[in-house]
């Protein structure tokens, strides 16, 4: 596998706002702008830092260390070292691993899950939002309590249904929905 440089790095094509990096070894670059695509199988050291809308081919394979901006998007069967973290709204493709316990995992855009795991990620939302009572108004309504604002942040990044609403406190600890939201996505933990 060709290992790149800084230099070639700099070098790939950018189409449509989207710099295209070829299958590699990237374990000499530390630093990554944002909106890069990487081919598949692509391979990243220890301290690797990428930036926002970065995606990433399938069965890519990250070192120890390794930081991702917000909204990164990972292909089926990628692999992480211990310490990475990811930005807000990461998302990450069946089989994934991570050789370490991933409490960013909350933070990642999940897309749908069950019906269980939805409830309780709504009612984490409803009890982080400074006002919950808007979430039984949603009931009603349709409006989204996090449309109100610009202000008030969103804690977790699934597609909701408004039909399993049931107001209440969350159930799950957090290590127990991380496990859950794993085992349902099948990505490995291992740790």
């Amino acid at each position: 596998m060709k290992k790149y440089t800084q230099q070639e790095y700099g070098d790939f094509p950018v189409v449509n706002g989207i710099k295209l990096c070829p299958t590699g070894d990237y374990s000499n670059i530390k630093h990554f702008g944002e909106w890069s695509s990487f081919g598949e199988g692509s391979s990243f050291g220890k301290g690797s830092s990428l930036g926002k809308r970065s995606s990433f081919g399938e069965r890519s394979s990250f070192g120890k260390g390794s930081s991702f901006g917000e909204w990164s998007s990972f292909g089926e069967g990628s692999s992480f070292g211990e310490g990475s973290s990811f930005g807000e709204g990461s998302s990450f493709g069946k089989g994934s691993s991570f050789n370490f316990f991933p409490v960013s995992i909350l933070r990642a855009n999940l897309n749908c899950v069950s019906d269980i795991l939805t409830l309780e990620l709504m009612r984490r939302d409803a009890w982080s939002h400074p006002y919950p009572e808007k979430f039984d108004e949603w009931l009603k309504t349709g409006k989204c309590p996090y449309n109100d604002s610009i202000y008030i942040e969103r804690m977790h990044f699934f597609q909701e249904r408004r039909s399993l609403w049931k107001p209440g406190a969350p159930e799950m600890t957090d290590r127990d929905l991380i496990i859950a939201i794993c085992k349902e996505k099948n990505w490995n933990i291992k740790f």
